[in-house]
């Protein structure tokens, strides 16, 4: 029986033991669980608020990449220099590559630095927004005067134009002058009469001759005078046109070819005359044909100096 007591007592402090055991051990685990529980929230803050710095950080450098492609565009236009703006370009790009590169490596990444280097760039930034100010002012005032020069540069090409437009209406009224003077300046015939001469030698006037006592016609005239003309020898060329329209001309008595409204036209005779343009003068020409005439009109036609001064006819019948 005492034995029984003896092994019952035992058991039941074995068995508080074990409750004291199990009752310490579940604290320890409960410490330790609590521990880790505060560690691994304290590492989830952590890695969260590095990450929200992390996209901070590459949000600036994207933004000032933005403003630098602005700024180089800007200064560009106005023609300035930009080497210093592209170089700093070039940095924030490696900048840019390298946070990425760290990150995807799990690598430590150095915000500090990276935030140190933003600091940087947004403080060269700005300084290039003052310049950029001047030079917009600079280019302001440029703009002005060469938008001045250029309405004085168009002023000045309409008074050119208009100059030339006056010399060249002065020429042109020079010209047609010149033209009317020389026209004026030519003599004109006068008195243009036609006489036919017979084999016999028989003159006859009237303007109407039968065919059988023409052997010759005679044609002549008078030269007034003119003052604005040269007092100098005219060659007088005479054209006899038959009723068909067929000029009369032989070569072997002395026909030929002269210019008239800029083409070669061919005459029947041709007269030098002794022109006096203060008492005028007189011409005549004696044509034989070598054939008889054909019965029809026949017109004359008198040249002086490219210009036709005078015109007749006769009939033959």
């Amino acid at each position: 029986m005492e034995q029984y007591q003896e092994e019952r007592k035992s058991n039941n402090t074995a068995l508080k033991a074990a409750l004291v055991l199990m009752t310490a051990l579940a604290g320890l685990f409960a410490y330790l669980y609590f521990n880790t529980s505060q560690v691994v929230e304290q590492k989830e803050v952590t890695i969260a608020s590095t990450t929200r710095d992390l996209i901070l950080t590459k949000g600036k450098l994207d933004s000032l990449s933005i403003q630098l492609d602005a700024q180089i565009a800007e200064v560009t236009a106005m023609g300035g220099q930009v080497a210093d703006l592209q170089a700093m370009k070039s940095r924030l790009e490696a900048d840019k590559k390298k946070i990425l590169a760290d990150a995807s490596s799990q690598r430590t990444i150095d915000l500090k630095g990276f935030q140190d280097r933003i600091k940087g760039y947004e403080t060269a930034l700005n300084e290039k927004d003052k310049e950029l100010v001047a030079l917009r002012d600079e280019n302001r005032v440029l703009t002005g005067r060469n938008n001045l020069l250029n309405n004085e540069n168009t002023s000045l090409r309409t008074e050119k134009d208009a100059l030339n437009d006056s010399v060249s209406t002065y020429a042109q009224k020079t010209r047609d002058l010149t033209e009317k003077v020389n026209y004026a300046a030519i003599p004109r015939a006068e008195k243009i009469i036609t006489t036919a001469i017979s084999a016999r030698g028989r003159e006859r006037d009237g303007g109407e001759f039968k065919a059988r006592k023409v052997d010759k016609i005679k044609v002549s005239f008078v030269l007034p005078a003119n003052i604005l003309a040269k007092r100098e020898p005219k060659d007088i060329f005479l054209r006899v046109i038959d009723p068909a329209g067929a000029i009369i001309s032989d070569m072997a008595t002395g026909s030929g070819a002269f210019i008239f409204n800029g083409k070669e036209t061919v005459y029947t005779a041709k007269q030098r005359v002794a022109y006096d343009n203060e008492n005028g003068s007189t011409g005549e020409f004696v044509y034989q044909r070598g054939m008889n005439y054909e019965k029809g009109r026949y017109n004359l036609e008198l040249y002086c100096q490219g210009m036709r001064i005078g015109n007749s006819n006769f009939e033959v019948k």
